[in-house]
């Protein structure tokens, strides 16, 4: 069944490394997302954009999954932003409140601009 896997790339941006995360992101692929941003944060990386652009569904493991790389971001002094989501996506994290926990920005341009 196709759209099971959730894709990640990475894109440097100035000081700004961003994961663009897209198709689904639920509780079957939300470990791959937390392997990619553990590595990036524990190599030393200060700022991290996710980009939602691309995703189409957003789970409450992948809920938590953001608020865990959130933390462990907040915890080595670094910032840690969500871009450009869908409106179901972005009408998920509203709904959960992450939208007041997490830095939201509708456009990757905009996001860019906090860091």
């Amino acid at each position: 069944m196709g759209g099971r896997f959730v894709k990640v790339e990475q894109k440097r941006q100035g000081k700004v490394l961003i994961l663009y995360v897209s198709e689904r992101l639920d509780n079957l692929n939300a470990h791959e997302l937390v392997k990619t941003m553990t590595q990036v944060i524990e190599s030393g990386e200060q700022n991290l954009l996710i980009n939602f652009e691309q995703l189409t569904y957003l789970s409450s493991s992948g809920l938590r999954v953001l608020l865990g790389g959130a933390k462990r971001m907040e915890t080595k002094g670094g910032k840690f932003m969500v871009c450009s989501p869908q409106k179901m996506v972005k009408r998920v994290i509203q709904l959960v409140g992450f939208d007041k926990v997490l830095s939201v920005y509708d456009s990757e341009a905009e996001a860019l601009q906090h860091f």
